[in-house]
């Protein structure tokens, strides 16, 4: 029988937050870096808080860019509609 186990942290986020984007104008080169970055801290920061006996169990990890304001606005009118 196959399983899907699917486990949510917030392993790096303080870390990400106070990394942040910075100042500027956005591009998608840009906003690709961000991404690469981000994962790597929460790359490091999952192998610190995590046993690797633990870590080895686990298949694949996926990871999630943050919401933006914008998406939260459009999710609330979705919701209230």
């Amino acid at each position: 029988k196959n399983t899907i186990i699917i486990m949510t942290s917030n392993v790096g986020s303080r870390k990400i937050k106070d990394f942040g984007i910075g100042v500027g104008f956005s591009t998608s080169a840009r906003e690709k870096k961000v991404a690469e970055i981000e994962q790597s801290i929460i790359e490091n920061d999952i192998n610190k808080t995590f046993a690797p006996e633990f870590l080895n169990r686990v298949d694949d990890i996926v990871f999630f860019r943050s919401l933006l304001k914008e998406d939260i606005i459009k999710i609330i009118d979705i919701e209230l509609d």
